[in-house]
């Protein structure tokens, strides 16, 4: 949802540069807005990912292979 409305605003004030009623600090603002919250979401799945590896090791089993039933 943040990611979302990051996007519009970021939508919304490049109109407004258009339309002369935004400068273009204001663009960058809601542009480096967006690519932090596009950082953040890459590090939390990074994160996910680097869990499920140590989860797989802890367990004794390849990660991306079925343990045995």
């Amino acid at each position: 949802a943040q990611y979302e409305e990051a996007q519009t605003v970021l939508t919304l004030t490049r109109e407004s540069y258009v339309q002369g009623q935004a400068s273009y600090l204001d663009v960058l603002s809601a542009l480096l807005s967006v690519q932090g919250l596009e950082r953040d979401l890459i590090d939390a799945r990074r994160q996910q990912l680097s869990n499920r590896i140590d989860l797989c090791r802890a367990a004794g089993v390849a990660p991306g292979t079925r343990s045995p039933t």
